[in-house]
């Protein structure tokens, strides 16, 4: 047992070698060929590598000229397509549960949540693409699977019909969802509308089987992110030193402007009648879903012109050799590289990370801050349709925009506060966030102002601070990291935080299930009653509450780099720690795949568990 975690801690701590082995080949792309004689294969680390030197210092002939062009195209064209994807998907979420089946607000949060719930498995799908070569290559085959999943999910949302919609439609398209009452009955609460008798009533509940479509072909835009991620990690370490970092920031700008473009064609194809909107043309979901599913196709089938990486042709995918015990081709000697790091060895370092108090300390505060200050309203997505009154064009075109000034509160934060107090900047826009948010819902909720502008006007108020409080969160993760164990470090903090939504949610559905009359209800919104509207605004100050008291986890947070890696040298380690720390994250991810996959069930999403009032009792 202890040479075999002996031999799996020698691959971890050697996992760096394939940097030259990828020098090599990419100079051979450009017309040099590789040495004969590669010093790894003799099982030797030069002393620039015990020294930890960078990667053009260990083959400095990988900064004779930059990257291929070719390399760089293909790169970018993965991240614009994964940017439009990560736009697109959940913008159709709006348009389709809230603007044509009337999802209930809670039933239609869950959904939300697992649309994005992959992202709780990035760690994972991380290590395949690490440990689980296919035929010698680490990246591109899973760029191509996760594509050919995305593309196969989208095609059978495009080939499936959506189930009829939730009101019935008047003779010029729009629906029906007002009945027709004089301003002074009592019945029709001074003046304001009363809603209609939908058609579908069934239909509300009936989003379950579109959400999990969705989420599979967000899972299939995840794999195939995470081995692009990779494979820029790959090729940013062998970029020249006077360019070190371009080739990154260009993929995380194509990113941002696939973004912008996913958010812009969602809200002009699905703002038709049909979907909510105003206007009498657009596309149907099922084209709307080929025309994703065409270029998922297509990047499927040109990944493997596009990228390039180090390969060896005649080695059988790892996990399966590992697995099933095959030998080595005969005739074909298989040389294994260095970095071809087993999943033993990830498990470990894994294991190691999380015994450390110092991860401890981060877990804890990216679980609780999260899941006490994610406790919010379920009325907040039926406050934004039925009294701002905004369509899909204008949710997705303030995604758009908020997507670039969000890149400026980057930027601001990268010239501006790079060295204040993590815990101040994340308690000054905590606040500030609250503070803003309050006033315009306060406006929209009594009726002073309801105006989509307002709601877009609020969105590019608020990036900014979103982006201080985002870049703080993440320098965290920055410096926990573990020279060599950067990628574990980060998927496991990640993972942590990306757990919180998902929980958050789950907890939300329950603490406002049970009120009355119902914050999910969408004819409640409709009546628009004067108590109603009391009670949205207790719910929306109990969110308030619930992020301010989050803020009392900030001490389980370092304040800056010197106290971080002052804990990483002076904390110890101890196996309680992993314990604690596995047994929350494992228990979460749990708690919140229940919650959130109840709620979308037809079955059981009335339950109170669920966040409904209860299921009707069938008499036998």
């Amino acid at each position: 047992m202890e040479h075999s975690i002996q031999r799996a801690e020698h691959e971890a701590l050697h996992a760096e070698r394939l940097v030259c082995e990828r020098a090599e080949h990419l100079l051979a792309f450009r017309g040099a060929p590789p040495s004969d004689a590669p010093v790894w294969a003799k099982g030797e680390a030069p002393a620039a590598v015990e020294e930890g030197a960078n990667a053009s210092e260990r083959c400095p002939a990988s900064d004779a000229s930059a990257l291929p062009p070719g390399l760089q195209r293909g790169l970018l064209m993965q991240y614009a397509l994964i940017g439009l994807l990560l736009a697109a998907l959940p913008g159709t979420a709006y348009a389709i549960f809230i603007g044509y089946l009337s999802t209930p607000g809670y039933v239609f949060a869950s959904l939300q949540t697992a649309i994005f719930l992959p992202w709780s498995f990035k760690f994972a799908m991380a290590a395949l693409s690490d440990t689980c070569p296919i035929f010698g290559q680490r990246r591109k085959p899973y760029v191509c699977i996760g594509w050919a999943l995305a593309a196969a999910f989208l095609l059978r949302l495009a080939a499936r019909p959506l189930p009829p919609p939730y009101w019935c439609l008047a003779p010029d398209g729009h629906y029906i969802m007002k009945r027709a009452i004089g301003g002074g009955g009592a019945g029709g609460r001074n003046g304001r509308a009363l809603p209609a008798e939908p058609c579908h009533p069934e239909s509300a509940l009936l989003g379950g089987a579109v959400a999990v479509s969705l989420m599979l072909a967000m899972a299939g835009a995840v794999l195939a992110d995470v081995a692009a991620d990779g494979l820029l990690v790959e090729l940013a370490q062998i970029e020249p030193p006077h360019e070190r970092g371009a080739l990154q920031t260009s993929c995380y700008l194509a990113r941002a402007l696939g973004a912008c473009a996913g958010a812009v064609l969602t809200g002009f194809c699905l703002n038709s009648f049909a979907y909510g909107g105003s206007w009498a043309w657009g596309l149907s979901f099922g084209q709307f879903a080929a025309l994703l599913a065409l270029l998922c196709a297509l990047m499927a089938a040109a990944a493997p012109l596009l990228l390039h990486e180090p390969s060896n042709p005649f080695a059988p995918p790892r996990c399966v050799a590992v697995l099933c015990g095959m030998p080595p081709v005969e005739g074909r000697k298989h040389v294994p590289s260095a970095a071809e790091v087993s999943l033993k060895a990830y498990g470990i370092a894994a294991w190691r990370l999380l015994c450390s108090r110092a991860c401890l300390y981060v877990v804890l505060y990216q679980l609780l801050s999260g899941v006490i200050g994610g406790i919010g309203s379920p009325a907040r997505a039926l406050v934004k349709a039925r009294w701002t009154h905004v369509q899909p064009v204008h949710d997705q075109l303030a995604s758009a925009l908020g997507s670039i000034v969000f890149a400026l509160g980057l930027h601001v934060v990268r010239t501006r506060f790079m060295h204040l107090s993590w815990r101040r900047v994340i308690a000054l826009t905590t606040v500030g966030l609250l503070c803003t948010d309050a006033v315009v819902q306060v406006l929209v909720i009594y009726g002073i102002a309801r105006t989509p502008w307002l709601y877009i006007g609020e969105v590019l108020v608020l990036e900014i601070p979103m982006a201080m409080n985002f870049m703080a969160s993440a320098f965290i993760l920055v410096e926990m990291a573990t020279p060599g164990l950067e990628g574990i470090t980060y998927g496991v903090l990640s993972t942590a935080s990306n757990l919180a939504g998902p929980i958050a949610r789950a907890l939300s559905n329950q603490v406002f299930g049970g009120w009355t009359p119902s914050l999910s209800d969408p004819a409640n919104f409709i009546s628009d009653a004067d108590d109603f509207r009391t009670l949205v605004f207790y719910s929306y100050a109990l969110g308030y509450a619930c992020s301010l008291l989050a803020l009392a986890t900030l001490p389980l947070l370092p304040a800056q780099r010197e106290e971080t890696r002052w804990r990483l040298a002076n904390w110890p380690s101890s196996g309680r720690n992993g314990a604690a720390a596995l047994t929350l994250l494992l228990g979460g991810l749990t708690y919140a795949l229940i919650g959130d996959f109840a709620t979308i069930s037809t079955r059981f999403a009335c339950t109170r568990f669920a966040g409904g009032h209860g299921c009707a009792r069938v008499e036998v």
